[in-house]
């Protein structure tokens, strides 16, 4: 019997290759066990609907149908995005090594006969994961960790020793009014004898007091949404003491009422004590707070025209623009729209914002440079006027805004008005 020397190969072949694949499945299989193995906590985060935390107190948080909240030592509204983290990064981190392992362990030699702290976590089917962490580092900086009942002793991140020391305040929710701005249909500001009001009616912003104004709805979205996102640096929840109580007899700096949805409302009165900072005190949990500077500033800053409109006097179309024309003492230029030199100039035009409102009407003094965009028929589609004063500020005026304002010397500049002179100017040189 012949034997055939090329089947011979393809069976070495298909031998050799098989081996290999089993080697390096057998190699994944290894990789994925040991990775499983040093996994610390080995459930489902979807699933895990309790955690506790055992340091300097007794942590408790838990999840509801709204999201996480506080269970112990008291009852308030979690930080969903904070305890999610805390869940995430415990979930992914693994252990770095087994230092010891028996029944033989001295727990007391790695700190884990009274652990810094212990983290539990419970699913809503019981099932549980612990993790204890000990005060006591190795000479890499790794903490001693241990997972639930088992005789070993881990070491794992400096992220442990992190999460061991959370308090209370780490997880609550810190938002300065915690209503959503969805609710919202009126915002009330007094600030001494001065006072303000902005309504919602049938979808559009407005000042009972100053009905002639267009107010700004971006403006009263991004107030709602710093509302929403500050966050307080202390809630006093014993209320505040004797030496922060002064300020609870007088009048607060700023009060803000928000009228909420279903004839509800939200107030916080803002105060400041000298040397003590910034302090609010709240209609909701948590009630009385401590704020930040820069965050109360803010809010007492704002006034009635803080809200108006800074874009409407620049609303033109730019399709409609077909001329542009510019007068000034240093001459006067005329421009298709076609041109490309002077593109830049109606863009800048467009996005143009009223620096400060200027109080009555009227028009900009001579000499002045004005800017007219006109349309195929020459009709006058937007006119912007403005007037560089001793102090270095413009006065401005346009067709499509009643009142004089100021602009931004900045942008005034970003117009390109000294260089499309110049060039004319240049232009006649040549001609000549």
């Amino acid at each position: 019997m012949k034997v055939n020397g090329l089947g011979v190969l393809v069976g070495l072949v298909v031998l050799v290759g098989g081996y290999a694949i089993y080697d390096y499945q057998s190699e994944q299989s290894d990789i994925k066990k040991k990775s499983e193995k040093a996994t610390l906590v080995q459930l489902n985060k979807d699933q895990i609907s309790e955690v506790e935390i055992h340091n300097d107190q007794k942590i408790v948080l838990k999840r509801d149908t709204d999201g996480w909240v506080l269970a112990e030592p008291l009852s308030d509204l979690a930080d969903n995005a904070v305890v999610e983290d805390f869940i995430d990064g415990s979930l992914k981190e693994k252990s770095v090594d087994t230092v010891k392992e028996g029944d033989a362990i001295d727990w007391k030699v790695y700190g884990l006969d009274q652990p810094r702290a212990e983290i539990s976590f419970k699913t809503n089917s019981g099932n549980t994961a612990k993790v204890s962490v000990s005060g006591i580092k190795n000479y890499a900086g790794e903490t001693y960790l241990r997972r639930n009942q088992d005789q070993q002793v881990l070491t794992g991140g400096t992220m442990w020793m992190a999460r061991a020391e959370k308090k209370v305040f780490d997880f609550r929710d810190k938002r300065l009014m915690r209503q959503s701005a969805a609710m919202v249909e009126g915002l009330s500001f007094q600030k001494g004898k001065d006072s303000f009001q902005i309504l919602k009616k049938e979808g559009t912003w407005i000042s009972p007091d100053k009905k002639d104004w267009d107010i700004d709805a971006s403006k009263v979205q991004e107030v709602l949404s710093q509302l929403n996102s500050t966050q307080v640096s202390e809630i006093l929840d014993a209320g505040f003491t004797q030496e922060r109580a002064g300020f609870v007899k007088g009048k607060p700096s700023l009060l803000l009422t928000v009228q909420l949805k279903e004839n509800k409302k939200w107030t916080g009165e803002i105060f400041e004590i000298k040397k003590s900072g910034f302090y609010a005190r709240l209609s909701e949990k948590p009630f009385a707070v401590q704020l930040g500077g820069p965050e109360a500033e803010k809010f007492l800053s704002l006034n009635i025209e803080s809200f108006r409109d800074k874009k409407k006097a620049f609303d033109f179309k730019k399709d409609e623009v077909k001329k542009i024309e510019i007068r000034s003492s240093e001459g006067n230029l005329t421009f298709s729209s076609n041109d490309e030199t002077i593109r830049p100039l109606l863009s800048q035009l467009r996005s143009l914002e009223i620096s400060e409102f200027q109080t009555g009407t009227g028009s900009v003094p001579s000499p002045k440079t004005e800017i007219i965009l006109r349309d195929q028929s020459e009709k006058e589609v937007f006119r912007l006027d403005i007037q560089k004063n001793e102090k270095g500020k413009t006065l401005a005026k346009t067709n499509l805004f009643s009142e004089l304002f100021w602009l931004d010397e900045r942008s005034v500049q970003k117009l390109g008005l000294k260089d499309l002179l110049a060039k004319k100017g240049e232009s006649k040189e040549v001609q000549k």
